[in-house]
């Protein structure tokens, strides 16, 4: 066993007591040190990216469910630019994120910083929630949703909140009932055989200002 000899840590900036950041808003570093603290400078580091289509959940708010649409959204895997560290022992990460749908993701980034000498690597990971919204809506009903009665009445309080988790006012909102449905898709496997697959398909039932 040969211990490491680097620390590697990913830093997505902007920093702040904010439960998701703005696509435009984000960046990424990779820091690395040497075994004493020191810059590790002039190493490769390679990044691969995973953006996870999100339904967030918010800690303050256990009770309430936060809806995202995921109709236009899907899991998306990539390779980012190999970038090399500087005299700060820092790799600035380019993500690319403008060329993705605009939708909620939790952003999972893996970078391997590699040692000059030996070729040996030392990984970091981090998971960020990202979303192009101001506020998300929360609903939390007066009782369960997953059967309901004939004719039984069921309420929703319904709350927006900001990324500083405040609740905040909302105006030109539209209430839409949507029905979940599953239907099955012949999908392509990784063998090239087809199997037949559940898909969740959504259907707007009403919807009102």
């Amino acid at each position: 066993f040969e211990p490491d000899r680097l620390n590697v840590a990913i830093k997505v900036e902007p920093k702040g007591a904010k439960e998701w950041i703005k696509p435009e808003e984000v960046s990424a570093k990779v820091a690395v040190q040497n075994l004493f603290g020191t810059p590790a400078q002039n190493l490769r580091v390679t990044t691969s990216m995973t953006l996870r289509p999100a339904a967030p959940t918010f800690a303050p708010f256990n009770e309430y469910h936060f809806y995202e649409d995921h109709s236009k959204s899907q899991t998306f895997k990539a390779t980012l630019e190999e970038a090399t560290t500087d005299k700060e022992g820092i790799a600035t990460l380019n993500l690319g994120l403008s060329g993705y749908a605009p939708a909620s993701y939790y952003m999972d980034l893996l970078s391997e910083a590699f040692e000059a000498e030996s070729g040996r690597s030392v990984i970091a990971t981090s998971s960020t929630l990202i979303s192009p919204y101001d506020y998300f809506i929360g609903a939390k009903p007066d009782g369960d949703l997953s059967y309901i009665a004939k004719d039984s009445p069921r309420q929703l309080h319904l709350i927006a909140v900001d990324p500083s988790m405040k609740q905040i006012s909302a105006s030109n909102l539209k209430l839409s009932l949507i029905e979940n449905t599953y239907v099955s898709v012949l999908a392509q496997q990784a063998s090239g055989a087809y199997k037949y697959e559940s898909k969740l398909k959504e259907v707007l039932v009403s919807e009102e200002a």
